[in-house]
């Protein structure tokens, strides 16, 4: 007993150095065991998340089940969008930012990114500032939902912090290649018979913008009367509306529109864009648009504008 004291005093320091060591190799053992344990554990979630009928490769989870009206997208449809979408998310977590950009519609460059320096800065720089992850999911017919999340194995990063990146992509075919609408942009309508003339007052709606929250119109209105007309004074903001096929209205956002450049002195025609914040339905149906204040003469309703009534409503089929 006392030859086993003394070898341990004698050779305290290596001692305790060798069973220092061997604690070190297990905690570094158990801590690979216990990630490896949790990445499984949060895969196996996910596995038990999943939809029916999905399509699950290396980059994406995308379900052919729309999330509106839970319709199917045929197969090879989706396999076609979905190429596209991975395409650009790809070149963007490559940085290869003026190629993904060669892949947006002409109207998406038109509206949303006029150039690809705005495209680069308010929208590359700020998402893919890092890799990304991404699902990608059918919300409904040509359009899908995206989901951006860190990539971990890409940043070095244990977790991510923040919330997921929501965007809307829409696939719109033009001259014959299919292009992408982003930003929550969904696209363009053009209207070519939806004109209404009240009065020698002729309103004209040429096309729509429509983005995920809300729609811009585009109007022309001529003024073939002998007076300088008001399409609105803004005192009530239900008075520009559009409605749907339910009956129901939509206000136009009163607080973007600029009251006084909506007089038209005689013989004029201007053009307007008017804007509506509402949610995108995709099976609500919009009806008519109505301005339901015009006033008639705007040199007598100055002189007299709590008591003036000489007003006319006019309406465009759409």
């Amino acid at each position: 007993m006392s030859n086993l004291r003394r070898y341990y005093y004698d050779n305290k320091p290596k001692i305790w150095k060798t069973i220092l060591i061997i604690v070190s190799i297990f905690a570094v053992i158990y801590g690979v065991n216990y990630f490896m344990r949790l990445q499984n554990d949060n895969y196996n979630t996910l596995a038990q998340n999943i939809p029916q009928n999905t399509i699950v490769d290396n980059t994406s989870l995308t379900t052919n089940q729309s999330v509106v009206g839970g319709s199917t997208i045929d197969d090879s449809i989706l396999e076609e969008h979905i190429t596209v979408i991975e395409n650009f998310l790809n070149l963007c977590n490559s940085k290869e930012f003026e190629k993904a950009y060669e892949l947006l519609s002409t109207d998406c460059k038109e509206n949303v990114f006029n150039n690809y320096n705005l495209f680069k800065t308010a929208y590359c720089d700020k998402i893919f500032n890092t890799s990304k992850t991404y699902t990608t999911e059918n919300w409904s017919g040509n359009i899908y939902r995206i989901r951006l999340v860190e990539d971990i194995l890409a940043t070095g990063q244990s977790s991510t912090t923040g919330t997921a990146i929501q965007d809307w992509y829409t696939i719109v075919d033009e001259d014959g290649e299919e292009k992408l609408n982003i930003n929550n942009y969904i696209g363009k309508r053009k209207f070519t018979d939806s004109t209404s003339t009240e009065n020698d007052i002729t309103i004209k709606i040429l096309e729509k913008n429509t983005y995920k929250d809300y729609e811009n119109y585009t109007i022309e209105v001529t003024n073939n009367t002998d007076n300088t007309i008001y399409l609105d004074d803004g005192e009530d903001t239900s008075t520009i509306y559009i409605e749907d096929s339910n009956g129901v209205k939509h206000e136009a956002a009163s607080s973007e529109i600029i009251y006084s450049t909506l007089t038209l002195m005689p013989g004029q025609t201007k053009r307007y864009t008017i804007k509506f914040t509402n949610t995108y339905i995709t099976n609500r149906e919009i009806t008519s648009m109505t301005f339901d204040k015009v006033i008639l003469n705007y040199d007598e309703y100055l002189t007299n504008t709590e008591n003036y009534e000489d007003t006319i409503s006019i309406t465009i089929n759409i």
